[in-house]
């Protein structure tokens, strides 16, 4: 053996020994001084006890400066990854936005399309796709400029090309775009392609609530002939430029049908954080609140506060309302043989107790007029006291799409002698839109957007009778004043029209407010979801921000 390695061989057993004493001399320590005195620590033991209890005191407050340190150099941010998972109630036929109705269809295109003009968490207009929007003063021309660098999800470019294609689309009556008629009296050209115009045959200062339509891509589409479109392959495969790309169709144990996205990275409100979004599809709420209770679903706002007993809590669930700019209404079909008859639309609101209507609804926040006052003051007229001034021989056919308000309706009538005719259909139901378009009904209960503008031309003007002026209410006097509002930007002008309509409106009532809507939404505990000071335009308006939300968390340190 090399001389090196026997000096190291000695070296460890001498190692050896000396670890051997010194385990000895320990060993032998520790008897002497703790286990031959432990019978004597009764002479010492609130020496001891004080001692303990300093210690106790000194790592609980090190503990407790580590827990303060720590919330104050960090904190829990939404993280980037995971799946979100939505239950709508409804069929999906379409994703194409032209012809979705079910709430199903329309959560879906939200995530997938992208609208030119959309609202902020105040309920009011913002840019979307355009960066910007200009009216003339009279109000009949608008110009709107697109972002740049825009981009469809199959990454063609989106330019003002696809505005106007949209556009002509939507005005072009073989498209069987039910909104179609809103477009008639609108020319639209492309001034470059970032730059869009709109004329307008008569003013309109409203328009701009018009344009928060989404936009679909021309260089897939303007091979296909109108007529054709709604059978279009593009229907079930879409391509938008919303937060998120379509993926697949597929089928759980819960939900036969769901729509599979994954996130646009292009997308111009900035990537999601979220990497996929699933729209899962249920008939009825029961399904919903057991998909809730199985983990399946992150989130909900098709339920009503008579389903949230359902809910497992253990399941760390929680719910909010959120008051949408909306408003739900009684509206009476002014061209129906009874309810033509002012004295019967008197005897129908004598009829009704409003207190307990919406103590059925849970609404918070009463509606009396087609404006929401607080949001645009004006001096309201007086709605005077109702009188029953005529007698109903036949029944009323009372049109619905939620039941339980629906009845209180019906039960208030039919105990004030007005015999009542209950439907109701599903909301979002091809059946439901068939029967308002034709005006099958004499009472419809009907919940409508009330966008940020106050103009309700589009629900009393005479000549949207075929599109949303559900009461049928023809009257030139409220067209005069409805008419000239629009005509200015002025809002005082503007105020002083509207006070003139809601007089007549009180006087000839050819709707009945009730209450203004709110959304009840469920979410699990993890979620991160839409803003909690938010109001918004429509129950739909909670996706503006759907590239924000997220089911995971991340720790971020901080300067304190």
């Amino acid at each position: 053996m090399p001389k090196f390695w026997k000096k190291q061989v000695r070296r460890t057993k001498y190692l050896g020994q000396d670890i051997a004493e010194l385990s000895k001399r320990g060993t032998k320590h520790v008897h002497t001084h703790v286990i031959s005195s432990i019978h004597k620590v009764h002479y010492v033991r609130r020496q001891v006890f004080w001692w303990l209890s300093i210690a106790v005191v000194l790592l609980l407050m090190t503990g407790i400066q580590l827990l303060v340190w720590r919330s104050l150099t960090s904190t829990t941010i939404s993280a980037r990854g995971g799946l979100f998972s939505e239950a709508t109630i409804g069929e999906i036929r379409t994703l194409n936005p032209l012809f979705a109705t079910t709430n199903s269809e329309l959560a879906a295109i939200n995530i997938i399309h992208a609208r030119l003009l959309g609202h902020d968490q105040s309920g009011h207009l913002t840019g979307k796709l355009a960066a910007s929007w200009t009216a003339s003063p009279d109000a009949r021309e608008w110009r709107v400029t697109l972002r740049e660098n825009l981009t469809f999800h199959d990454g063609a470019p989106l330019t003002a090309d696809d505005v106007v294609f949209t556009v002509e689309l939507m005005q072009n009556p073989l498209t069987h775009y039910h909104g179609h008629s809103n477009w008639a009296n609108v020319r639209v050209a492309k001034v470059d392609d970032l730059t869009v115009t709109f004329t307008l045959t008569n003013s309109q200062a409203s328009f701009a609530e018009q344009l928060t339509f989404f936009i679909l891509p021309k260089h897939l589409l303007q091979d296909t002939p109108p007529a054709q479109l709604i059978n279009a392959n593009f229907n079930l495969s879409p391509i938008g430029a919303g937060p998120f790309m379509f993926g697949r169709v597929k089928a759980s144990s819960t939900s036969p049908f769901i729509v599979a996205t994954n996130r646009f990275d292009n997308f111009f409100g900035g990537a999601s954080l979220l990497n996929n979004y699933e729209i899962h599809t249920f008939s009825n709420t029961a399904d919903i609140v057991a998909g809730l209770n199985q983990a399946a679903i992150t989130a909900s706002a098709e339920l009503s506060h008579t389903d949230l007993g359902g809910i497992d809590r253990r399941h760390n669930f929680r719910e909010r309302r959120a008051l949408l700019s909306a408003g739900t209404f009684l509206f009476i079909n002014t061209a129906s043989d009874q309810t033509s008859l002012l004295g019967v639309r008197q005897t129908i609101a004598a009829a009704l107790d409003l207190t307990k209507i919406r103590m059925a609804a849970n609404a918070t926040t009463p509606l009396d007029f087609p404006i929401i006052i607080s949001r645009f003051p004006l001096n309201a007229p007086h709605i005077p006291q109702r009188v029953a001034t005529a007698e109903v021989s036949e029944p009323l056919r009372l049109l619905a799409s939620h039941r339980e308000v629906a009845e209180v309706i019906a039960n208030q009538l039919r105990a004030a002698d007005i015999p009542v005719e209950l439907t109701v259909y599903p909301e979002g139901s091809q059946t439901l839109w068939s029967t308002i378009e034709a005006r099958d009904y004499d009472l419809l209960l009907r919940t409508i957007v009330m966008p940020s503008d106050p103009d309700p031309s589009q629900y009393y003007h005479s000549s949207q009778t075929r599109a949303r002026n559900f009461s049928n209410f023809i009257s030139s006097a409220a067209d005069i004043y409805l008419t000239a509002a629009n005509a200015t930007t002025d809002l005082q002008i503007r105020r002083a029209r509207y006070e003139e309509f809601l007089r007549i409106w009180v006087t000839e009532i050819p709707a009945i407010g009730l209450y203004q809507s709110e959304m009840l939404h469920v979410a699990a505990n993890f979620a991160t979801t839409f803003p909690e000071t938010a109001v918004l335009a429509t129950p739909f308006s909670r996706f503006e921000t759907v590239n924000r939300y997220a089911t995971l968390r991340a720790t971020r340190h901080r300067t304190p």
